[in-house]
């Protein structure tokens, strides 16, 4: 038998029970007045669900296996960042406008915040050393973040983890851009601009090539330079034919000074005309005429005529070799006015396109440099963007996550049990303190 000493006296313990049994009544309505509170309570109690949704954060590609000199620069943070942009109060009110309607029902960021739980893999938070390298290189590893939404309609759970994820990923996926994946959107229009002015400058070389043959140009400057030799070389044997041409119309015109243009032959009668008519009787005034008898001829001096048609024939050809080599001066003058012409030209021709070469040679080179940088930068926005992988979907939650109503009967039910003992304890002081008073006085 157990005896509990108080103040120097004894208490039985079958006393206590004894007491205790008297006293049931008024424990049992207790702890069913607590256990009835408790069943109260978990009936009354709203119904809290729980979605849950997890992300993998990948770490940047090491230089070593990219095979870059340099570092992508891109950003590796510590858990608790984050966990810090998870939380962002404008993703969340972005997330809340998005899915919500417009009504009264809609909750705050605070409610929001209040019911939406981070954590991060701790166990991420591992770092190697590579002993093969001259120095410790720190590689990070995967983080694991998990997201937990609670609330009352479990229907639109799931909707708001979903939402709440592609914000996420949209919105910090450019945390995680190196360098040559910020300049994407400057590479592409850059890239966009340089091809559109190559285009242009091939388009324009290609157009002043066809309106400008260079080929052609040279084939005319070619016979242009031969019919200039051949013009030349006339006209210089027939401006020294002009002097022997002019001495021989001198000497001609000489002759023909000297030569009569005409000529007379004296003829007389014959002897024996003369006798004849002497023989006949004759008067005074036929003998007179006998003086008479003596004939002029007069006659074309035929060489005189010679002289004179060649020294027209000479004249003639000293004329037409004159008109002759005016012509082939003429021709000349031309002839080295339009090569000089297409000499110049050709020579604009190509000061013209080397220029629009070298633009385009430049541009292209631009083009061509831009071109691999841009496919880089592509290639390191594909990976940055792909750098938050949502390993976990989340599923509209079939048991409630509270009230735990068997836990809050238990609970109360033992509560009820301490509180009515309690009771009973409190209700056996008071008896025998109202027991004693009358005694002692």
């Amino acid at each position: 038998m157990l005896n509990i000493h108080r103040g120097g006296g004894e208490i039985d313990l079958a006393e206590i029970l004894s007491l205790l049994w008297g006293k049931r009544r008024l424990i049992v309505a207790v702890a069913v007045f607590f256990m009835l509170a408790g069943v109260a309570y978990a009936i009354l109690t709203p119904r809290v669900y729980e979605a849950r949704i997890a992300l993998l954060i990948l770490p940047p590609i090491p230089s070593e296996i990219t095979g870059e000199q340099k570092a992508s620069g891109a950003s590796v943070f510590t858990p608790d960042i984050y966990i810090d942009l998870a939380r962002a109060r404008d993703l969340m009110q972005g997330v809340i406008m998005e899915t919500l309607p417009k009504d009264n029902s809609r909750p705050n960021v605070e409610v929001f915040s209040d019911n939406f739980k981070i954590t991060v893999n701790k166990s991420s938070e591992t770092y190697t050393k590579d002993v093969q390298t001259p120095r410790a290189s720190i590689a990070p590893l995967s983080l694991t973040l998990t997201a937990t939404l609670r609330g009352r309609d479990r229907h639109i759970l799931p909707a708001l983890l979903s939402a709440w994820s592609d914000a996420f990923i949209k919105k910090n996926s450019q945390l995680f851009y190196g360098r040559a994946a910020q300049s994407f959107e400057y590479l592409q229009e850059t890239l966009l601009v340089t091809k559109k002015n190559l285009e242009e400058a091939e388009d324009a070389l290609f157009s002043y090539r066809k309106e400008n043959p260079v080929s052609v140009l040279q084939i005319q400057l070619e016979t242009m330079k031969s019919l200039h030799g051949e013009f030349l070389a006339d006209y210089t044997r027939k401006l020294r034919g002009i002097a022997p041409l002019e001495a021989q119309i001198q000497l001609v015109r000489s002759l023909i000074e000297s030569e009569p243009e005409r000529k007379t032959l004296k003829r007389g009668m014959s002897k024996e005309a003369l006798w004849n008519y002497l023989a006949q009787k004759l008067g005074p005034e036929e003998l007179r005429q006998i003086e008479e008898l003596d004939i002029m001829d007069e006659f074309l001096n035929t060489h005189y005529a010679s002289l004179k048609a060649k020294l027209q024939e000479y004249e003639i050809g000293l004329t037409a070799l004159k008109a002759s080599i005016a012509d082939l001066n003429n021709h000349i003058m031309s002839t080295e006015k339009e090569y000089e012409t297409k000499q110049s030209r050709l020579l604009q021709i190509g000061l013209d396109m080397e220029r629009l070469t070298r633009t385009e040679t430049v541009l292209q080179g631009a083009y061509d440099v831009l071109a691999q940088k841009y496919q880089a930068s592509k290639i390191a926005v594909a990976d940055a963007a792909d750098s938050i992988r949502v390993i976990e979907h989340p599923v509209m939650p079939e048991r409630p996550v509270a009230p735990q109503r068997k836990l809050i009967v238990v609970l109360s039910s033992v509560i009820g049990v301490f509180a009515g003992l309690f009771a009973g304890f409190v209700s056996c002081y008071v008896e025998n303190y109202e027991k004693r008073a009358p005694a002692e006085s």
